[in-house]
């Protein structure tokens, strides 16, 4: 791989190791536990939360620590040290904190004389014995030893290694890299109950993940035809709401006629609305009546020409015109 990839797939997994991690913190004190003060052993709080955050956390942590995964770290960071030589002494911290905290000196005995020794080993006991295996021979090592003692040895040494993950991704940052981002031109999708459903759209590039086909006019006229009266009100009340705010300058009078009166002070002068509507917007001809007796109506970006979606779909982007009926006409309410 590519070190760049490299780089960008690191601070996406990190990301994504920030957001989980943040969900279940370690705490302070059992994280800077030290050895030498057991005196303050009855002060760390060692039950299920502990448990999760020490566990989670080793999860999260293995592809960074093991040969031949494509972000362990020391490559990555020996990599970085000849890719970002100006700032060499910051990398080569980085790997003295490293190869200081893999030498700290731990070893777990067992009552049948087996002797586990450093902190990685007894890592793996951890991963391979219950947490992402279930390796016999591992997990008797972890029975031997209360679930409290493991704890307290292996949090400092974990908690050692996130913050070098962390520093290196600060530096990454720092240095102009960026996350791995998509890099398609075309929305992503989740269908359900629709394997006979073709992906045909060809009009609109954008949409062509989207199980559906393209539309001719005649199969827009069907499409009208067999909407109700409320369906056609509704869908040219939006049609009109759409075209209003595309135009320049933006006319307050003709937009507030189209608004439900009540709403009128939310809309401000209407250039937000129509800054998200900006571009190549189309409209949903499918009507969703709401039990609170609103309507929703459907906008998607890029649209440059009509197409039928088949089947449930889960669609990104867009936004929702809410209607509302007031006085037996069709206002709009809101747009999200």
């Amino acid at each position: 791989m590519d070190n760049s990839v490299a780089y960008e797939l690191y601070l996406y997994t990190i990301d994504t190791y920030k957001r989980l991690a943040s969900t279940l913190p370690l705490d302070e004190r059992l994280a800077r536990f030290d050895p030498n003060c057991f005196s303050k052993l009855g002060e760390l709080e060692l039950g299920d939360e502990a448990f999760a955050a020490v566990s989670v956390r080793l999860m999260l942590q293995r592809k960074y620590f093991v040969r031949g995964k494509d972000l362990f770290l020391r490559r990555l960071l020996k990599s970085a040290e000849r890719d970002f030589a100006s700032s060499k002494d910051v990398i080569e911290s980085l790997l003295d904190s490293l190869d200081a905290l893999n030498s700290q000196s731990i070893e777990f005995a067992f009552g049948d004389g087996k002797v586990v020794e450093g902190a990685f080993a007894n890592v793996e006991d951890v991963m391979y014995g219950v947490l992402m295996h279930a390796d016999i021979t591992r997990a008797e090592n972890l029975v031997s030893v209360p679930e409290h003692m493991r704890l307290v040895a292996l949090a400092p040494y974990i908690a050692g290694r996130e913050q070098i993950l962390l520093q290196f991704s600060e530096f990454l940052l720092n240095a102009g890299i960026k996350p791995l981002s998509r890099k398609e031109e075309a929305s992503a999708t989740v269908s359900f109950e629709s394997k006979d459903a073709c992906r045909q759209i060809e009009n609109s590039p954008f949409w062509r993940n989207l199980r559906g086909r393209d539309l001719g006019d005649e199969d827009i006229e069907k499409k009208v035809q067999q909407g109700s009266r409320d369906d056609l009100e509704i869908i040219t009340a939006v049609l009109l709401f759409k075209e209003a705010l595309g135009r320049r300058p933006l006319d307050p009078s003709e937009l507030n006629s189209l608004v439900a009166r009540e709403t009128i002070f939310r809309w401000g002068d209407y250039l937000q609305a129509a800054e998200l509507l900006e571009g190549d917007y189309g409209m949903s001809t499918l009507v969703r009546y709401q039990e609170d007796g609103s309507a929703l109506v459907k906008l998607l970006p890029n649209v440059r020409e009509p197409f039928l979606i088949e089947g449930p779909q889960l669609i990104e982007g867009g936004h929702e015109i809410v209607l509302v009926k007031r006085n037996g006409i069709w206002k709009i309410w809101a747009m999200r």
